[in-house]
């Protein structure tokens, strides 16, 4: 299973409330006097949840997020794939702004990948296992 998160911090489809990555003290329509939580890191939290290949790219980082997408997706296992993008309405930017924060972030890559036997993998060897027991 792949899951490709396109985060740009926000609801934005919704009129731009908060959403779980919503950095701190950022204003949105739900946090008008800033955002009082601390968002989650999509990269720590997948790698939490067993994720076996996980990576962060940005929008400006084309050839690399292609890659890492076409990578997630032949990798057996889950894999998580968070796709930093701009949202020029609630970050109040132009988009060469938005892709120039973008090129700035440096917490980006591959930051796990893993070769590990998958669940369906294992039911299946045990069905075998037991089919054998049976006769």
């Amino acid at each position: 299973m792949t899951a490709i998160i396109f985060n740009n911090s926000v609801y934005g489809m919704t009129g731009g409330q908060q959403s779980p990555t919503t950095p701190i003290n950022a204003s949105t329509t739900t946090t008008p006097y800033g955002n009082l939580e601390n968002p989650f890191d999509v990269v720590s939290l997948a790698i939490a949840a067993g994720a076996t290949y996980v990576a962060r790219w940005t929008t400006a980082h084309v050839r690399q997020l292609e890659r890492s997408i076409k990578d997630a997706l032949l990798h057996r296992g889950f894999s998580v794939v968070d796709v930093i993008t701009g949202c020029p309405t609630q970050q109040k930017m132009k988009p060469s702004e938005i892709i120039k924060f973008q090129k700035s972030i440096k917490s980006l890559g591959v930051f796990k990948k893993e070769e590990r036997e998958e669940f369906v993998s294992k039911y299946f060897k045990l069905i075998d296992i037991l089919k054998t027991e049976r006769l």
